[in-house]
């Protein structure tokens, strides 16, 4: 009964070349205690004990052993499957939350289980972001004897209306106060995403690309006493989808900003986790339009993300609209005043008044009879 038990299990966790020499092994091995047993009778107690330390008596554990390892191998490739598994499920049942079109039953039902799924999601996630917050630098002072420095991150320098905005804020601080400014970027390899680069570097704004790969260990690096105590914290608890969290915490940790103005969601949770893990005194997130979870670039870290920073006294939250600040309240489950409305603003030096700076303009009007003097948005 023990015999076919433990077959049924190598067969189950044991490939065919591991398994074939250990049951030559096992079979011998009975077949020499059979033979013992029946040229000395049943003298089982008295060779108990020369036996019990023999080899023959430590094979059985020895097979155990192995098959254990190779359960626990099996075990940890089927999480790792599943994991994979679900990710891809996830990934693909993600358009439902901004379908337009009313969902078929199936559809429907895949939405039900998609809302169970994100609502574990975020709760893990949020577990996570709090016990990783837990080892955060107090909230410093602002540092004396030099100009104050503010870090402003987003994701590319391409021409998009937040990297418009960014800039035109950036410039305008540089232009009329005594700062020094410095932009964090994740990507600049490509032209398109380094659009408004000579602008900010026209205008003396240094710009940095954030390393993705950047480990914790690198921490150590920046010689901060509280540097061990993070890196164990990032490799303890931040999860796996979170990259570039590292690097920002690298680089918080070497510059010691005053403020920290975050732009764009995926950027607002990564470098906002960063700023308060290094205790960083001011940090602002910076939300465009309404909820990520009406784009396809929405991540189910985002939403315990934004909770758990914006329970952070020196964590505030802009959107460019009502209808967007009202949005991620609801979605968050803020009070309306939790979120400040600052409105786009528009650089009116940058456009021409002349006649020959409107050029296309000047042949609209004429062509819809719309007067060359008159006000025209």
């Amino acid at each position: 009964m023990v015999l076919d038990s433990m077959r049924a299990v190598a067969r189950l966790l044991l490939p065919t070349r591991v398994r074939r020499p250990i049951a030559d092994r096992v079979y011998r091995t009975v077949d020499a205690l059979r033979a013992l047993r029946a040229r000395r009778g049943d003298h089982r107690i008295q060779r108990a004990p020369a036996l019990r330390g023999s080899a023959l008596m430590r094979l059985p554990a020895r097979i155990v052993g192995v098959a254990a390892r190779r359960a626990g191998s099996q075990w940890a490739i089927a999480r790792r499957l599943a994991t994979n598994a679900a990710r891809h499920w996830i990934i693909g049942a993600m358009p439902l939350l901004w379908a337009r079109t009313p969902p078929g039953l199936v559809d429907r039902v895949r939405l039900r289980v998609l809302h169970r799924v994100l609502s574990v999601l975020d709760q893990r996630f949020d577990g996570q972001f709090r016990a990783l917050l837990s080892s955060a630098l107090p909230p410093g002072q602002r540092q004396r004897g030099r100009r104050p420095l503010l870090i402003a991150a987003i994701g590319t320098l391409g021409p998009g209306g937040a990297e418009r905005q960014l800039v035109n804020t950036l410039v305008g601080l540089k232009a009329a106060h005594d700062v020094d400014i410095e932009v964090l970027a994740m990507y600049l390899e490509e032209e398109w995403q380094r659009f408004f680069l000579p602008t900010l570097t026209d205008a003396g704004v240094t710009v940095t690309k954030v390393v993705r790969e950047t480990d914790a260990g690198a921490l150590a690096t920046t010689g901060h006493p509280a540097a061990e105590r993070l890196e164990r914290a990032l490799r303890t608890y931040l999860p796996a989808d979170l990259t570039h969290v590292a690097g920002y915490t690298k680089i918080f940790l070497e510059r010691q900003p005053d403020v920290v103005h975050l732009w764009l969601d995926e950027v607002n949770i990564k470098a906002g986790l960063a700023a308060v893990l290094t205790g960083v005194p001011q940090i602002v997130l910076s939300m465009r339009s309404v909820n990520p979870t009406h784009f396809v670039f929405y991540q189910p870290y985002m939403k315990s993300g934004y909770r758990v920073l914006l329970e952070r006294m020196q964590v505030s939250a802009l959107n460019n609209s009502q209808t967007g600040a009202d949005d991620y309240a609801a979605w968050l489950g803020l009070a309306k005043t939790a979120i400040t409305v600052v409105r786009n603003g528009i650089d009116f030096d940058r456009i021409g008044s002349s006649e020959s700076s409107l050029g296309p303009g000047l042949d609209y009007r004429s062509a819809h009879a719309i007067p060359h003097d008159a006000f025209v948005m």
